[in-house]
């Protein structure tokens, strides 16, 4: 592409040069976009692969927790277990960063004719030995135990999983008065009254997070922006997430450059009549947006409550989560009943 002298070019040559820009530029855009664009979707094919093969190959051991008759813990203090938890994803491997390999941990609530009621935790033999430690540290009288796998291959089972109805950022329901109301007694509820060949298996699996979002999250915070207006968006899922944020950032590129065409158009062909004024309000607006100073909005109460809410969730460590029900049940109007109770306990 050609230098420009833009101070030797009459009014009529720059307005020709303008035309022809977008025809001279776009071939250029496009091997670039589509070069980047198919580095981007090779990545994710990758990363899946990976994480998929590792799910495939990784061996696990199931612990078995033996909790005492009583406990007194808080849930500030069960909130710091997993606190601990979650340091376990900042001890990766390089590679294992780059592949979006995580630690995955199952905490499962297992119920059989036989055995009764039992609780599990699932993970993989690197971290079992440090899970040990960390859930004695905890709870010093529980009594931990390796056991064998009771999933068989001869059994035919059903997966029901629950997911959330809105957006992560939303807060959860608090469970502070852990001593006169205990939630999992809803559940466990749930799980007896089976034959010898049903089985019942609630799994909550996680893996420690950091996502970005949480940080576009607090900016949107700290300018006074609409949280709330974001979060009811539609999700984009986070496999074409890098592809919609390539596109964002070439539409905005094209975007300003389009507007100042017609900036520099609108000046030499109507000089007289683009308003003073309109110009230094512009220049106003994009000075208060590089100083990041809050627009003038006024936030109702209950908006004012959510958003405390909304920060003090993020603030936290944050897992990936995974809730689900596996059943082995014989009648179907068994089945559909068990699924309706785990949905409204």
């Amino acid at each position: 592409m050609d230098t420009i002298n833009w101070y030797n070019l009459e009014a009529g040559n720059i307005i020709k040069y303008l035309l022809l820009l977008p025809h001279n530029f776009l071939p250029f855009l496009y091997v670039i976009v589509i070069s980047f664009l198919g580095l981007i979707l090779l990545y994710i094919a990758i990363r899946y692969v990976f994480v998929l093969k590792n799910l495939l190959i990784e061996k696990s051991i199931l612990l078995e927790l033996t909790p005492p008759a009583f406990s007194e813990k808080s849930a500030y203090t069960t909130e710091q277990l997993f606190t601990v938890i979650h340091g376990l994803g900042k001890n990766q491997r390089l590679f294992e960063k780059i592949l979006g390999i995580q630690p995955r941990l199952s905490f499962e609530i297992v119920s059989t004719h036989k055995k009764g009621i039992r609780y599990l935790v699932r993970t993989n033999p690197e971290y079992a030995t440090i899970l040990k430690r960390t859930m004695l540290s905890y709870l010093p009288q529980v009594q931990i135990n390796e056991t064998d796998e009771y999933i068989d291959d001869k059994s035919k089972y059903k997966i029901v999983e629950f997911k959330l109805g809105r957006h992560f950022a939303y807060p959860l329901q608090k469970q502070q008065l852990l001593d006169q109301h205990d939630p999992v007694a809803y559940i466990t509820g749930m799980m007896t009254q089976l034959t010898t060949e049903e089985l019942l298996s609630f799994q909550i699996v996680i893996s420690p997070t950091q996502t970005k979002e949480t940080k576009q999250i607090k900016h949107m915070i700290h300018r006074n922006e609409n949280v709330l207006d974001y979060l009811d968006r539609v999700q984009i899922p986070n496999g074409i997430q890098p592809v919609s944020l390539v596109l964002q950032v070439i539409f905005k590129v094209l975007k300003g450059i389009v507007h100042e065409a017609q900036w520099v158009l609108n000046e030499l062909l109507h000089p007289a009549t683009y308003p003073v004024n309109m110009q230094q309000n512009n220049l106003y607006q994009q000075l208060q947006i590089q100083q990041h100073i809050k627009p003038a909005r006024t936030l109702t109460r209950f908006e004012q409550e959510t958003i405390e809410a909304i920060q003090e969730k993020i603030d936290q460590p944050l897992f990936e989560s995974s809730i689900r029900l596996l059943l082995c049940v014989k009648e179907n109007h068994d089945e559909r009943e068990r699924i309706s109770g785990f949905i409204s306990s």
